[in-house]
């Protein structure tokens, strides 16, 4: 099995749990991010976020490489994740 280059985006939702539509990505910055994309088997981002609603976006470096993934969350204060 090949390393596939990886990373996500965090971004801040207009609305708790919703998809973000394309218009979204356009018009916003994301909140953090994982860095470069690298071919190592997990990346990590640390944030301090303001209380509301985030997405997490994980992603391949070239468009069409797609695998399974798993995110894992750990917070300080109680939260809520739902799958979109």
């Amino acid at each position: 099995m090949r390393m596939l280059q990886i990373g996500f985006c965090l971004y801040r939702a207009t609305a708790a749990q919703s998809r973000l539509d394309t218009a979204h990505f356009t018009y916003h910055y994301d909140t953090g991010t994982s860095g470069p994309y690298i071919n190592y088997r997990e990346v990590f981002g640390r944030f301090e976020l303001s209380a509301g609603s985030y997405v997490i976006v994980p992603a391949t470096f070239q468009a069409g490489d797609a695998s399974n993934f798993m995110i894992r969350v750990y917070c300080e204060s109680s939260i809520h994740l739902t799958p979109l």
